[in-house]
């Protein structure tokens, strides 16, 4: 048969080459959009690792942080409690030397009413 002067077979052998260059063309786009992705994913990737890494190092900076916190926490706690034992203290020292300077007055009071 002939369609408009031409074989069918000729028309079929020009649409099936051009069916396979769309094809190549598209599975070509493809393989490029795949390969831009695929760099992308790399990209994001790299960017992840260093991300992890920086998260690493900054938990452990925090890490350290906290184990100061709680040895300046502890020595705190003690100064303080060191400090209150001081002002107790403090108060009965205060106590003895207004009594012993009370002794010495009355002394003193006797010695010049004494004599």
């Amino acid at each position: 048969m002939h369609r408009g002067g031409r074989p069918l077979d000729d028309d079929d052998d020009f649409y099936g080459k051009g069916t396979a260059e769309t094809q190549k063309l598209l599975v070509k786009e493809q393989d490029d959009t795949i390969r831009g992705l695929a760099a992308s994913v790399q990209r994001v990737q790299g960017m992840a690792l260093m991300v992890n890494e920086s998260l690493a190092e900054q938990n452990r900076l925090l890490d350290d942080i906290d184990e100061d916190v709680d040895r300046t926490d502890s020595k705190l706690k003690s100064l303080h409690g060191k400090l209150a034992r001081l002002a107790n203290d403090g108060d009965r020292g205060k106590h003895c030397v207004i009594c012993l300077l009370l002794g010495v007055l009355g002394f003193l009071v006797f010695l010049v009413l004494g004599s």
